[in-house]
């Protein structure tokens, strides 16, 4: 199952994958990002947990509209999604992630965008949808 955020003019589109038989359970969240005229794909080796903490800490953002709401992966060159409060109900995202390509160096796409607070609503649903608890997880 995935979750597309879209703006028009950022679309990010998430999809984890999870592999229970691994303690703890290990998730595997591809990204594809389209900001303007650059698109990438990639993905962050994460948790569970942090995906579940990342998917409360953005629910919180949603309903407060202050904070802000991070996952990153804790190994490699910590590849991360970032999103922002901003004044007047404005929503910043940044970010960066990367693939690996046989032979070479990995690839790597930073992006940043802004948008209103009314485009993050459904994507923090179909978030919390997929994984199950996580707007009941205190980050």
């Amino acid at each position: 199952m995935r979750c597309t955020l879209d703006t028009g003019d950022f679309v990010l589109t998430a999809e984890p994958a999870f592999f229970p038989e691994e303690s703890p359970v290990n998730t595997l969240l591809r990204l594809r990002v389209r900001s303007g005229a650059f698109a990438g794909e990639g993905r962050l080796d994460v948790g569970r947990g942090a995906l579940a903490r990342f998917a409360a800490a953005l629910d919180r953002l949603c309903r407060t509209l202050e904070g802000a709401a991070a996952i990153e992966e804790p190994y490699g060159f910590h590849p991360y999604i970032r999103f922002d409060a901003r004044r007047g109900g404005y929503i910043a995202v940044q970010g960066c992630f990367g693939q690996p390509l046989p032979g070479f160096p990995e690839q790597e796409l930073r992006f940043a965008a802004q948008f209103d607070q009314t485009y993050l609503r459904p994507f923090v649903l179909e978030l919390q949808k997929i994984i199950p608890n996580s707007s009941f997880l205190i980050p």
